[in-house]
C-alpha cells in the first residue's frame, strides 16, 4: 500500500489493511518458526537413532542438548506469533495494535537472539575432536576458523539488536501515522 493510497482511506479501512498486513507478516514467521522446529527435532531423532559415534560419547548428547536448545527457541518463536495471530482479531484500536507489534518483534527478536548464542556451542565436540585425533596445525586452524565464526555471530547479534525488517518498520510507521492522524 502506497502512502497516497492510505492517506486516501478512511481511518477505519486503513487499521484494516495495516491488521492485514501484520497478520501475514505472523503467519509467515509462525511458519518459518515451525519449520525450524520440525528440523531441529528431525535432527534430535537423527542422533537418537542413527547414534552415530564418530566422536566420544558425550557428544551426542553435547549436540542433543544444544538441538534442544533450538526446539525451546523455535518453539518460543512459533508461540509468540500465535499468540499475536490470536490476540489480533480482538484488537480495536491502533494504540493496542501497535503496542502488541511491536512486544511480538521484540520478543521474536529475543528468541532469536537465544537461537544465535546457541549456534557456536556446536562447534566444541568438533574442536575438542580435532585437538585429540588429528595434528597441531590442522587444530589450530580449524579452531580459529571456529571461533572467527563465532566471533562474527556474536557480532552479529549485537547489531541485531535493534535489528527490524523494513516491512515492521512500515506496518509501525504506518499505525503511528494511524495514532497521529486520530
Amino acid at each position: 500500500m502506497t502512502l497516497d493510497e492510505f492517506y486516501s482511506l478512511s481511518s477505519k479501512d486503513c487499521f484494516e489493511r495495516i491488521k492485514e498486513e501484520s497478520r501475514s507478516q505472523a503467519k509467515q514467521r509462525l511458519c518459518g518458526g515451525v519449520v525450524i522446529l520440525l528440523l531441529a527435532l528431525a535432527a534430535i531423532a537423527y542422533i537418537v537413532i542413527r547414534m552415530p559415534q564418530e566422536y566420544e560419547y558425550y557428544t551426542n548428547t553435547f549436540h542433543i542438548c544444544i538441538l534442544s536448545i533450538f526446539c525451546v527457541a523455535a518453539l518460543w518463536f512459533s508461540i509468540n506469533n500465535l499468540r499475536f495471530l490470536l490476540l489480533e482479531d480482538r484488537l480495536d484500536t491502533p494504540k493496542d495494535l501497535l503496542y502488541r507489534y511491536e512486544l511480538m518483534v521484540r520478543n521474536n527478536r529475543n528468541a532469536l537472539w537465544v537461537l544465535m548464542v546457541a549456534w557456536p556451542l556446536m562447534c566444541y565436540p568438533d574442536v575438542a575432536y580435532h585437538f585429540k585425533y588429528l595434528d597441531l596445525v590442522s587444530a589450530i586452524v580449524f579452531t580459529v576458523f571456529q571461533f572467527s565464526i563465532v566471533a562474527f555471530l556474536f557480532f552479529k547479534c549485537l547489531l541485531w539488536q535493534e535489528y527490524k525488517t523494513r516491512r515492521d518498520e512500515e506496518i509501525t510507521d504506518l499505525l503511528q501515522d494511524l495514532i497521529d492522524r486520530k
